[in-house]
């Protein structure tokens, strides 16, 4: 039987005759492919449900496990939360006071005693205590005490110098009478010379005894410096009016007079007569050169503290310096670029007792720099590498013991370190010291 049904005619569609057999295979198409769809998308819900499932569940074990597993994964994790500090730390302290710029920046992840409280070296001994007074006029200047010969030292007492003999134990004294109480000494080449306020000086020979005291400037004489030119003897005069006098001895002529943007504490002519810098109030250092006609000339400007700087120091080989500053820090630079070598810090907290006030280097083949602070320690470095230093402490823990000053013998072999009530020898262990190991160059 054909039918046919009534399908209303639409436009762009012709009128179809369908057969009964053809109805049933097209609704069987139909169910067939719906089915599979159907069966489709619930497997892909399954699916979907079981990842959802397994994502939770998994979620719920990482955010309630066990208290076993707690007990067990906190303890991993302080494990290894626990061995990256401590790498990091001991990372840090190898590194300590000799890193660079980006490693210092850093020191806030610690505090400052565990930073800079590295102390590997063995370089000097306690050999002997000196009981010779000296006394302090400026609580900033304490560069107060200088080694003439092998075994006399110079140190200031109130308007008086005197001259410490190590072998006899005696302190004699030198000058007296002096119109000023000394804030700055020093000797070489023969000579002493010493500063005070309103531009005082004097100058003696150690020898004849021949000596000079008169006025160089309005304000306080922060530093003074003897240093030799070829044939000549030069004294520099660092007034607090911001200028540097430079003067021929024993003619006292004045030779140039330099003009800084700030008070000068503290100024060092290099070994080799080429090189001089000085340290200012606003923490800037000055390298100038000196020409063959002895004339000087501002070459680079080192940025070394927020702070002022307080003293200087030239290495042996007249290339690298270290400067001392308020804020407790050691800066090595070099002559070629105003890029901070090595930053060597404290073991203080302190702010004001942390202060760096003296400074030097060993001659010869010791190879050791020497610093003094504010009070009671004094550090002695390794300066073939700049990573082992040893701290001496000169009072006991909970007493603060004034330092006057710091000074190597000049065979280099005895640090001599003043405090108020006396003077402390220091024997450098110069047997170790000349030893290098099989690929170490001098």
């Amino acid at each position: 039987v054909i039918v046919q049904p009534f399908k209303p005619r639409t436009s762009g569609h012709k009128r179809r005759h369908v057969s009964v057999s053809d109805e049933d295979e097209d609704d069987d198409k139909i169910e067939k492919n719906s089915s599979k769809k159907s069966s489709h998308k619930k497997r892909h819900r399954d699916d979907e449900e079981r990842k959802h499932r397994h994502k939770y569940k998994s979620r719920k074990r990482e955010r309630s496990p066990s208290r076993e597993r707690r007990k067990k994964h906190k303890s991993h994790k302080s494990r290894k939360e626990s061995r990256h500090s401590k790498e990091f730390e001991d990372e840090l302290l190898d590194a300590m006071w000799v890193e660079k710029e980006p490693l210092v920046q850093n020191k806030g992840r610690m505090s400052a005693a565990d930073m800079w409280n590295q102390n590997n070296g063995v370089f000097v001994d306690i050999k002997k205590t000196h009981y010779a007074t000296s006394f302090i006029q400026h609580w900033q200047l304490r560069d107060l005490i200088y080694a003439s010969s092998k075994f006399t030292l110079m140190h200031p007492r109130r308007n008086s110098i005197y001259m410490y003999d190590t072998r006899l134990e005696k302190d004699t004294c030198f000058q007296d009478s002096l119109p000023f109480t000394p804030t700055s000494i020093h000797t070489k080449c023969g000579y002493l010379v010493a500063g005070g306020q309103t531009g005082m000086l004097m100058i003696k020979q150690l020898e004849s005894g021949w000596s000079k005291i008169w006025s160089v400037g309005r304000g306080l004489n922060n530093s003074v410096h003897l240093s030799s030119h070829g044939k000549n003897i030069r004294m520099t005069v660092c007034n607090n009016d911001q200028t540097v006098t430079l003067w021929r001895v024993p003619e006292m002529d004045k030779i140039q007079t330099l003009k800084l943007p700030s008070a000068i504490n503290a100024t060092s002519v290099s070994p080799n007569q080429q090189y001089m810098v000085m340290v200012s109030d606003g923490g800037v250092a000055y390298l100038y050169t000196i020409d063959k006609e002895g004339y000087y000339t501002n070459k680079l400007e080192y940025k070394v503290s927020e702070e002022p700087s307080l003293s200087c120091a030239w290495h042996p080989s007249s290339t690298l310096f270290a400067i001392t500053s308020q804020d407790g820090y050691v800066s090595i630079y070099s002559i070629d670029s105003t890029q901070r070598l090595y930053h060597l810090g404290s073991t203080e907290n302190r702010k004001t007792k942390k202060a760096p006030r003296s400074i030097q280097f060993s001659s010869g083949t010791l190879d050791l720099l020497a610093y003094a602070e504010h009070v009671s320690h004094v550090y002695i470095v390794d300066t073939r590498t700049f990573q082992t230093r040893q701290i001496v402490r000169l009072s006991p823990e909970h007493q603060d013991q004034a330092i006057t000053g710091l000074t190597f013998s000049p065979d280099g072999r005895t640090i001599f370190v003043g405090l108020e009530d006396c003077i402390v020898e220091l024997q450098v262990d110069c047997v170790t010291r000349r030893q290098f190991g099989a690929s170490r160059l001098i």
